[in-house]
């Protein structure tokens, strides 16, 4: 059990920095910051697990409720999105600020573009660009935000390298929660 739990726990606390190497060493460029956030069941919140920033992290919550715009985004704003074909369904995973620009401009429905509002206004709020989603069958497991890059935009390369990124993640996540629940009983 040991050697698993920490295995995902030092694979979340690794993601930060190794994003903020990448981009500095092999892109020739900084991000602000990388957060990872991992739900909490006993107390029903998402936590902040670990970041890295280049500057103050003063702007990032220690926790979020599952009812918050953020990891409300997986199950309750994406879904409409994908049913009436604005959003790719890979796209529910990872999405950038300017992405949510898109949807309201293409959006009817007065509650949805409400709640993009909200979503844009909370990731302001944390000073993100990205964010991308680590779930399990439908439940989200954890998410990681990114902050502004120096230079340019996110790309979809780069939301595709992150969504893969987040598939991996949430394997090791789920197969850490498996054992601990045999481990249990």
């Amino acid at each position: 059990k040991r050697a698993i739990q920490i295995h995902w726990e030092r694979l979340l606390r690794r993601i930060p920095p190794f994003l903020m190497q990448m981009y500095r060493k092999h892109l020739g460029t900084e991000i602000e910051y990388a957060a990872v956030y991992f739900m909490d069941k006993k107390e029903d919140k998402y936590k902040l697990f670990f970041s890295k920033t280049r500057k103050s992290q003063d702007f990032l919550k220690e926790s979020m409720p599952k009812t918050g715009h953020i990891p409300m985004w997986f199950d309750e704003i994406a879904p409409p999105l994908i049913k009436e074909d604005l959003l790719d369904a890979k796209y529910r995973m990872a999405f950038t600020c300017e992405d949510i620009d898109y949807y309201q401009s293409k959006q009817t429905n007065k509650e949805l573009i409400q709640r993009l509002e909200e979503l844009k206004f909370s990731l302001t709020a944390f000073k993100a660009e990205v964010c991308i989603y680590c779930f399990y069958q439908n439940r989200l497991l954890a998410f990681l935000l990114l902050g502004r890059k120096q230079r340019g935009s996110y790309s979809e390369e780069e939301l595709d390298t992150f969504t893969s990124l987040a598939h991996s993640v949430s394997m090791a996540l789920r197969n850490g929660e498996l054992i601990a629940e045999a481990e249990e009983s």
